[in-house]
């Protein structure tokens, strides 16, 4: 409103139709409450497994403004507003009772901050909600549900500079992350993924977030190739938790091109690995580290005892 005040007092209003202007203003004002309270109708009369995908293309070029809405588990969700190109604001929070919300947001380019998200469904399916959208800022996730796929959650949403998991210690299986935050370069913090539990795959999940400094230990069982690759200035990691415990394991270019990493940022990994040697196959897995720990190798900043206490529960480092 100060900024409307302002653009207001800047007018030249000497030859300005001044009741024709304020007409323009309330039928675009009574034109979005319109759509809004369309998308609300919509959403509360849906019928059991209602499918909105593409929320009736027409208003993808007009809707500016999501309203606050009640979510139920009833309908699906998947690609409603994908495109919407006018989209700016959602409400502040938003909690998701729908397990299928995959694409719900992806490219809405001028879309300015995300919803604090929680998600309370078993198998919900997110991926690629916020794919490619313009978001900024900070986004906080919340996650009480099993079997969640996060794939692609914010990928490439360039503008992101922090990300805060404030929910997840509930969590009780199969949580994969897959891309989560790939292409996001601009992306410098990330705090509370401690909180989530029993995630099985993190392949490509921070993969060229160039500006990331930090990240916290996290869990996860099974799969980890390319996780950060690309992540240059990446300093600090506290390990993957129980890496290892799960089936199929990979480790692949984890690291690669993870110039900056700390030796106990290497010896944070090594110590959280899952002990191998009390699986019941008690199969050798290969920990693939990259040239910036070698060269620490050799000057000594990593010992053989480091390497030991991987070789000692069944890992091969390369």
């Amino acid at each position: 409103f100060d900024s409307l005040k302002h653009s207001f007092n800047d007018i030249d209003w000497t030859e300005t139709d001044v009741n024709a202007f304020l007409s323009n203003v309330r039928d675009a004002a009574d034109e979005a409450e319109d759509y809004r309270y369309h998308i609300q109708d919509m959403i509360a009369e849906a019928e059991e497994g209602a499918f909105l995908s593409n929320m009736h293309s027409e208003w993808a070029d007009k809707l500016r403004v999501l309203p606050r809405m009640d979510i139920p588990s009833k309908i699906k969700l998947n690609s409603a507003f994908t495109n919407f190109s006018k989209l700016q604001y959602t409400p502040e929070s938003m909690t998701i009772k729908t397990a299928y919300c995959s694409n719900m947001f992806a490219f809405t380019q001028n879309l300015i901050k995300a919803p604090q998200l929680t998600f309370t469904e078993a198998n919900t399916n997110a991926s690629g909600m916020f794919d490619s959208s313009g978001i900024s800022g900070d986004v906080q996730f919340n996650c009480y549900n099993t079997n969640g796929n996060y794939k692609r959650l914010f990928n490439n949403c360039s503008n992101l500079k922090s990300a805060n998991f404030i929910g997840g210690d509930d969590v009780s299986a199969n949580v994969t992350l897959e891309s989560v935050f790939q292409d996001c370069y601009n992306l410098e913090v990330v705090d509370g993924i401690g909180n989530l539990s029993n995630v099985t795959d993190a392949v490509m999940a921070f993969a060229h977030c160039e500006k990331l400094n930090n990240v916290p230990a996290f869990e996860v069982r099974s799969n980890v190739m390319q996780c950060f690759e690309g992540c240059h200035n990446l300093v600090n990691f506290g390990g993957f938790i129980n890496l290892g415990m799960g089936e199929e394991v990979h480790t692949e270019m984890c690291f690669m091109s993870c110039d900056s990493l700390s030796a106990q940022s290497y010896r944070n990994v090594i110590n959280n690995l899952y002990d191998l040697t009390t699986k019941e196959d008690n199969t050798e897995q290969i920990l693939w580290l990259n040239m910036r720990a070698m060269e620490l190798y050799d000057e000594g900043q990593l010992t053989d005892d480091d390497i030991a206490v991987a070789t000692n529960k069944g890992w091969i480092l390369s």
